[in-house]
C-alpha cells in the first residue's frame, strides 16, 4: 500500500511538472511579436525656387524718337530686353513730347523718368561741371581714364541721378554753323549777326564773334531762319536734317567746332534697386552702345551732308590761319566762360579734357 502510494505521487508530480512546462511554453508563444520600427518619415521636398520679380523702368530723349542718335539709343533699349529675357523691361516713351528737354533732368531725379539719353548741359543745375563734356576733346576711353566720368557720377549721385554713361563720338567735334549771310573773314564777318540756339553753350563764342544771342526751341528752328528771327544757328548735321533748315538756310561753315553732349543717366534708386546681375547686363549692352553711336552718328551725318549738297546749300572754308583762329576761339571763350563759374573745379577738368593747355 504505501509502495502503491509513493508511485501515485511520483506520476502525479511528473504530471504536474509536465503541465506548468507546457503552459510556460504556450505563453511564451501567445506573446505578440515586436513592431516592426516605424519606417523613416520622407525627406521634405526643397521649397522651389522664388520667381525672379519682373521690373519695369519708363526711358526717354530729349530729341526726336526719328533722330538717328535716338534711335539707336532705342535700339540700346532693345538689346537690354531682350537680354534679361523678361526679367527686366525698359519701355521706351518717346522723345521731347513726352517730357519736355528742360523738364528731363527733374523728372530723372525723381522718378516719374527711370532713364533718359539727355544733353549734359540740361544736368547743369545739379552738377556745374557737366557742362564742361562740350569741350573734350578726348575720347569716352580717355575720359574715363582720366577720372572725369567718376567725377561726374559721384556728383550726380548726390542729387538721386545715376551718370550710366555717354555716348562715343570718334570726332569730338559736332557742331556746324549753319548762316543766311555769307562770311568769308571770321574775324570780320560775323559782327552784328543774330545768332539762335536752344542752350547757351556757344553763347560765349558767338558773342566774341560779334554775335548777339537769341533763345529758340528746338521745334522753332526751321521758322527762326525762315522768317529772318536769326541769322546764324549751330547744329549737328543729323539735327540739321531732321529739322530739315537746308530748305531755309544758304550757307555752312564747313569747321565744326566742339562735343556732343549727348549722357545717359538713369534714377539713382531705380540703378540700386537692380540686382547686380541686371546692372551688369546693362553695362555690358552700354560697352556695345557706344561704338555703335559713333558709327550710326557718323552714318547719319554723311547721310545729312548730302542732303544739303543736294538742296544747294554753299559750303564755306576759311583759310587754314582762320579757321585754326575760328576753332581755338571756341574753345577759348567757352573755357573762360566755365573758370569765371567753377574756378575751384574748371580749370583741372578742362585740362584733362584737352580743352586748354
Amino acid at each position: 500500500m504505501t509502495r502503491k502510494t509513493n508511485a501515485v505521487k511520483v506520476i502525479l508530480l511528473v504530471l504536474v511538472t509536465l503541465t506548468l512546462v507546457a503552459m510556460s511554453l504556450l505563453g511564451a508563444c501567445a506573446k505578440e511579436a515586436p513592431a516592426p520600427a516605424p519606417a523613416p518619415a520622407p525627406a521634405p521636398k526643397p521649397a522651389p525656387a522664388p520667381a525672379p520679380v519682373k521690373i519695369e523702368l519708363k526711358a526717354t530723349t530729349f530729341i526726336s524718337s526719328k533722330i538717328g542718335s535716338s534711335m539707336i539709343f532705342q535700339e540700346f533699349l532693345k538689346t537690354i530686353n531682350e537680354r534679361a529675357k523678361g526679367e527686366l523691361t525698359i519701355n521706351y516713351l518717346g522723345g521731347p513730347e513726352v517730357v519736355p528737354m528742360k523738364e528731363l533732368p527733374l523728372a530723372v531725379r525723381d522718378g516719374v523718368i527711370d532713364m533718359a539719353f539727355t544733353n549734359g548741359s540740361g544736368l547743369t543745375g545739379f552738377v556745374p561741371e557737366m557742362i564742361v563734356l562740350g569741350l573734350s576733346r578726348l575720347s569716352l576711353e580717355e575720359e574715363i581714364k582720366v577720372g572725369v566720368i567718376d567725377y561726374l557720377r559721384e556728383g550726380l549721385a548726390e542729387d538721386g541721378i545715376y551718370f550710366l554713361g555717354r555716348p562715343y563720338l570718334e570726332s569730338q567735334t559736332f557742331y556746324w554753323m549753319f548762316s543766311n549771310v555769307k562770311v568769308a573773314r571770321p574775324q570780320e564777318d560775323f559782327k552784328g549777326l543774330r545768332y539762335g540756339h536752344s542752350t547757351i553753350t556757344q553763347k560765349a563764342f558767338t558773342e566774341a564773334l560779334g554775335m548777339s544771342y537769341t533763345e529758340i526751341r528746338r521745334p522753332d528752328y526751321y521758322a527762326a531762319l525762315d522768317q529772318g528771327m536769326v541769322d546764324v544757328m549751330t547744329l549737328p548735321f543729323p539735327s540739321a536734317a531732321s529739322s530739315q533748315i537746308q530748305e531755309v538756310v544758304k550757307y555752312i561753315i564747313n569747321h565744326p567746332v566742339l562735343s556732343g553732349q549727348g549722357v545717359i543717366v538713369m534714377n539713382l534708386d531705380a540703378w540700386n534697386k537692380l540686382p547686380k546681375h541686371l546692372q551688369e547686363l546693362v553695362m555690358s549692352a552700354l560697352k556695345e552702345y557706344e561704338p555703335a553711336y559713333s558709327k550710326r552718328t557718323a552714318a547719319d551725318t554723311a547721310k545729312a551732308q548730302k542732303l544739303f549738297k543736294d538742296a544747294g546749300v554753299e559750303w564755306i572754308n576759311f583759310s587754314e590761319e582762320d579757321a585754326k583762329w575760328f576753332i581755338d576761339l571756341a574753345y577759348t571763350t567757352t573755357s573762360d566762360v566755365y573758370i569765371k563759374l567753377m574756378p575751384e573745379t574748371a580749370p583741372a577738368l578742362l585740362k584733362k579734357l584737352g580743352a586748354i593747355e
